[in-house]
């Protein structure tokens, strides 16, 4: 997995609750820049 070296958070943005069979949901957006690339890992890894 490659991590990016540097993270800079431009903006966080967090919806309304909203609920949905009797529990509460709410999105949150995150929107940043890097300086590498950063990539997933594998969905067998997050599994684990």
């Amino acid at each position: 997995m490659k991590i990016a070296k540097a993270i800079k958070i431009r903006v966080i943005l967090v919806s309304q609750p909203v609920k949905v069979n009797g529990k509460r949901h709410q999105r949150v957006a995150i929107y940043y820049n890097t300086i590498r690339l950063w990539t997933a890992p594998e969905l067998k890894t997050l599994e684990r």
